[in-house]
């Protein structure tokens, strides 16, 4: 263990060296005593499945001592390291060590007191991981009973004509889909395989964490193949999770966060291939350690992106839409002008269209290239239950769906002769809004033309009612 103190607010990252545990089977917990041995005041450490290697080591982080976190003398605890059984009833008392709770902030801590603690473990004690609680990994029903509560609280004033009950069948779809694999090069997954084995000899070596972020500058920094896929790549593609947490846990430990952002030949960094993947942990593992969803590919599509079009899970869209670049990226377009709702009409991921939607997409945005907006897209495509849903969206703009010739996507439903499905639904729309459709068709005469040309005209009234 490589720190045996820890400032009372909690946080401190502490290395502990162990062998063959997983998150599943082990417990840190810490524990102060009285003069009469009773005990006083527990907390527990906080690690991720990611902080644990299973051959290796864990990095945990120390738990508030609640107790008094103002303490202005050191407090004696006692650190216990735990090993559940299979069944989860029974535990072995692995190992029981003295530990001690500092009045001091991290960052008022002296070197002088710690002679054989090293520049680089200062840099690990003073990383500042993303907070687990940032994550949200909420079921898919509490997301939609949110979404069906937004819609339904719009309709209302209109309950006659549309009813609830519709609209919470069509809230109902899948949750997620299995984890898949990218195929890679025999040359770069032979390369992979041999960074890997070179990092696990590398740690061994005395002067592993003074040299760590030289060695993965190198073998994973942009300057290695014409394809430039580097280990993490290649792992990521095929997800060989061992790997994949080994790699990551020495950027958290090296600090290299911004290796995680190397793209391929194909500007696809680790995230965007774990996104296409469908493999929420190795997004998540990704985020934590600080990799960037809002890089965009050589066709300019982002990890959320990729994950509409792979059609992966609520977990995955929520995490990649956490609020720190929630604003940048909900509406990033590719290079094709596709946002990433119009990219989960397009690919009828109705899961997606519903999470963006309450994330606050913006159902208004038009095409660069033509105007047409979401409900403009859903209507070309046929698409009944994104019509339905965006129809009942709160914040839809009836006077913003016109595209760059004027035309509304009421217009193109009749000129198109569109199906009598989605007719009914936008006249039930029109008559629930209080809206008049009348058709009325011109005849244009054109000079350099021999046969007449038809216009069709919609004339949209508002009813007092």
């Amino acid at each position: 263990m490589d720190h045996c103190t820890s400032p009372a607010k909690g946080g401190q990252e502490i290395f502990l060296l162990v062998e063959r545990v997983t998150k599943k089977n082990i417990q840190i917990r810490f524990f102060e005593l009285n003069d009469d041995e009773q005990e006083v005041w527990q907390g527990w450490g906080k690690f991720s499945e990611l902080d644990v290697h299973h051959q290796y080591a864990i990095v945990f982080k120390t738990p508030m001592y609640d107790r008094n976190p103002n303490i202005t003398q050191p407090v004696k605890v006692y650190m216990e390291l735990t090993v559940l059984k299979v069944n989860g009833k029974n535990s072995d008392l692995y190992q029981v060590t003295n530990f001690g709770l500092d009045p001091k902030d991290p960052g008022q801590m002296d070197m002088k007191h710690h002679p054989h603690t090293t520049v680089a473990e200062y840099a690990v004690n003073e990383f500042d991981t993303v907070d687990q609680n940032t994550v949200d990994c909420s079921p898919q029903a509490s997301i939609s009973d949110r979404l069906r509560n937004v819609y339904i609280s719009g309709l209302t004033k209109n309950s006659k004509t549309i009813s609830s009950k519709s609209v919470c069948d069509i809230m109902q779809s899948p949750n997620c889909c299995d984890v898949i694999k990218m195929e890679v090069l025999p040359e770069d997954l032979s390369k992979a395989n041999r960074t890997y084995q070179e990092l696990k000899n590398f740690i061994k070596s005395r002067d592993a964490r003074e040299r760590a972020p030289e060695m993965l500058q190198y073998h994973l920094g942009d300057h290695l193949n014409t394809r430039r896929s580097n280990a993490l790549h290649v792992f990521v593609a095929l997800n060989r999770k061992e790997e994949v947490t080994f790699l990551l846990k020495m950027l958290v430990l090296s600090r290299k966060f911004e290796l995680t952002n190397i793209p391929n030949s194909e500007w696809l960094t680790p995230l965007h291939i774990a996104a296409h993947c469908r493999n929420d942990e190795f997004v998540e593992y990704l985020l934590q350690c600080k990799a960037n969803p809002l890089i965009q590919d050589n066709n300019g599509r982002t990890a959320l992106h990729m994950a509409i079009k792979s059609v992966a899970s609520l977990s995955m869209l929520e995490m990649l839409l956490k609020k720190k670049f929630l604003n940048q990226l909900i509406d990033l377009e590719d290079y094709e002008g596709r946002t990433p709702l119009n990219l989960a009409i397009e690919t009828r991921n109705l899961m997606a269209i519903k999470t963006l939607c309450l994330f606050g997409a913006d159902v208004n945005k038009k095409h660069h290239k033509n105007g047409f907006t979401p409900l403009r897209h859903a209507i070309e495509m046929q698409y009944v239950e994104a019509i339905q849903l965006l129809l009942l969206h709160p914040m839809l703009d009836i006077g913003a769906q016109t595209d760059f010739q004027g035309l509304s996507p009421f217009q193109f439903a009749i000129m198109n002769s569109s199906s009598k499905e989605v007719m009914e639904i936008i006249n039930k729309f029109a008559i629930s809004k209080g809206i008049q459709i009348e058709v009325k068709k011109e005849i244009e005469d054109e000079e350099e033309d021999d046969e007449d040309m038809e216009e069709i005209h919609i004339v949209a009234k508002i009813r007092n009612l």
